[in-house]
Formats: structure tokens, sequence, C-alpha cells
């Protein structure tokens, strides 16, 4: 009795052990198949590649964490501080504090009231980031609204079609060249086992060869390609507005203390006090003034990185991620379907690599070939 029970014992591990290995050579597992309409479910493609998500934060994100911070500091703080005379009751210091903000301008001496000069650019500096940000954000939301639903689904069928080329290598070529090889006895040589391995590589199934035309035709589309670079041109082209902005500000816009004349009020006899002009400061110009320099500086920079990074993406970049691996399950190589660099396929293989987690197979296709 003991011997029958390890021997049960020994054959459900063996069961075990075989469809681990099941599990591990074949994509299409019983594991996976029990999983696959969930998952089909809850997949979420990445259609936004790192690089992409770092422009977004240079362009969008850090500006309105500026602003953010300026908007803080006057809501923390008294955003004009006036100098009025001693003998101002609270309300009449409070009408000058108002006054003065609401007009801002430098009453100059011997200057007529209308050429006075406006610091009125301070007061309005926070909106113009916040505006500028969501200026810098409209690229990002003509991608999505213009490519994200061909875009996906393209990666649909790509993550797909990768996936079931190593499926047919797994379950039809591989099992084919063992079954060749083990025909020839132990007395093989490597010559006769290379050819065996060539000439299963040179057999090609119906799927093989539309998924080839396929990739042809993405070598030879430019759509995703174009608006890929209309987007990060668009950046350049639409920074140099805050560029300008924030570079004509921070040439002239230096001064923090001004001269305020108080308006004369209706009845002069009873307010003769108020005719007079009273010193005032805006504590946060030099605050806005550095702010001013990182945003252009920033937006400098990463206009230098989006120049150099579609430089490499299209003239550069040799290697297409997960699409060099093909030729390993019989699929031709780039140099077939890639007549330029400027194409579809260059998109696409960014997108596909950020997705390759979706791609089941993807792991085990050296085991399987080699």
């Amino acid at each position: 009795m003991q011997n029958i029970l390890d021997q049960n014992l020994d054959m459900a591990t063996a069961l075990l052990a075989g469809e681990k290995l099941k599990e591990l050579i074949l994509p299409g597992s019983s594991q996976d198949e029990k999983g696959g309409a969930l998952a089909s479910l809850m997949v979420q493609l990445k259609l936004e590649l790192p690089f992409d998500r770092v422009v977004t934060i240079g362009t969008v994100i850090i500006p309105i964490l500026l602003v953010t911070l300026v908007f803080t500091r006057n809501f923390a703080e008294e955003s004009i501080y006036c100098y009025t005379p001693h003998n101002f009751t609270r309300d009449q210091a409070l009408y000058a504090r108002g006054y003065c903000w609401t007009e801002l301008r430098d009453a100059v001496p011997g200057v007529e009231s209308h050429l006075w000069p406006s610091l009125f650019e301070h007061k309005f500096l926070p909106y113009a980031l916040l505006a500028f940000a969501g200026i810098m954000y409209i690229p990002a939301l003509g991608w999505e609204f213009l490519a994200s639903t061909r875009l996906t689904s393209e990666l649909n069928f790509l993550l797909q079609e990768i996936d079931n080329c190593y499926h047919r290598a797994a379950e039809g070529r591989a099992p084919k060249i063992e079954k060749q090889i083990q025909s020839k006895g132990p007395g093989i040589t490597e010559r006769e086992r290379r050819e065996i391995i060539e000439n299963a590589e040179k057999e090609k199934s119906p799927e093989q060869n539309l998924f080839e035309k396929y990739l042809e035709r993405r070598g030879q589309s430019n759509f995703l390609a174009k608006l890929y670079l209309a987007r990060h041109l668009a950046i350049i082209c639409l920074s140099s507005i805050p560029i300008s902005y924030l570079s004509a500000y921070y040439a002239r816009q230096r001064q923090n203390e001004f001269t305020c004349a108080l308006g004369e009020p209706p009845d002069v006899s009873s307010y003769a006090e108020l005719k007079l002009r009273v010193n005032c400061k805006l504590p946060a110009v030099q605050l806005q003034r550095i702010m001013a320099a990182v945003d252009i500086s920033l937006l400098c920079t990463m206009n230098l990185i989006i120049l150099v990074n579609l430089l490499h993406l299209f003239v550069v970049r040799k290697s297409n991620f997960v699409f060099d691996k093909l030729h390993k399950v019989g699929i031709k190589t780039r140099r077939r379907w890639q007549k330029s660099q400027f194409c579809d396929i260059n998109i696409l293989a960014m997108f596909c690599n950020e997705n390759r987690d979706h791609i089941k197979s993807l792991n085990r296709l050296d085991f399987i070939t080699n």
C-alpha cells in the first residue's frame, strides 16, 4: 500500500511539473486562457511615452506649481505695502492701499498723469503663467484627440499578433525542428542541425505573410510619425509665446517700489489730506522675476531636449525594440519593410516597448528559439 501511495505521489508531482513546463513554454496555457477574457477587459494601454510625460511636466505642471507658489504667497502676505502718513486712520490707510493696488502707476514728478509708467504686469503675471500652461497643453490634447483612437487599435493588433507569432513558433516550428532532429538520430552533425533550423525558418504560415505585409504598410505610412512630429514642433512654436513675454517682463519690469498719487475726493475741503502721494512697494516682484527666469530656462531646456529627441528618433536610432526579435519567429526584419526612419513603425515600436508588459510571450522567445 505504501508503494502505491508513493507511486501516485510521484505521478502527481510529474504531472504538476509537466503543467508548469507547459505554462513556461506555451503562451496559450490553461491559466492564460482562463484569465484571457478578464485580462482583455482590464488591459489599459499606455498612450503616453515617458519622454512625453517629462515634456508635459516641464512645460505644464511645473509652471502651474510656480503659479500656485505666487498665489499662496499673495494669500499669506499683503500684495502691496503703502507707507501712508501717521495721521491716516485705518480706513484711510486701507483706501490708499486698495486704490494704489488698483492703479499701479508710478507718479513720476514733472510727467503728465497719462504718461505715468504702469506696473500692472506685476499683477497680471501669475494669470499669464496660468494661461501659458494651458496653451502649452494644447499639443498633448491634440495628440490625444487625433491619434489615440488609431494608436489604440494599432497597438491592440500589434501586441496580440506579436504574441501569436511566438505562440505559432512554440506550437508549430519548434516541435517540428525537434522532430526532424530526432529523426536524424544521435549521429546528427552541427551542420545538419543548422540546416534543419534554417529550412524551418523559411517556411511561413499565411498569418505570418499577412503580418509581414501589415508591417510593410506601416513602414511606408507616416501618419502617426507626422502627428508625433507636429506635436513636438507645436510645443516648440507655442513656447515662443511665453518665452518672449517673460523675457520682456524680466528685462523691463525691475521696479518694485513706486509713488502712488491718491485721487482727489469729491469734497476737497473735507479731505484735503488725501491730496498727496504715498510710497508703495510690491513685495512679490523679486519672486516673480525669479519665477520668470526659471520658466524661461525650463522652456528653452525642454525645446533643446525635444529637438535632440526628434533627431535621435528620426535620424540616429536604428533599434526598433521588440520588432527586432521578430526575425527569430520567421518575420522579416525591418530592412524589408522599413525604407525610412520617418514612418509609423518607428512610433509604434516605441509604444510597443512601453506596453511590452501586455506581450505575455516576450520573455519566452529566447527559450523557444534557442
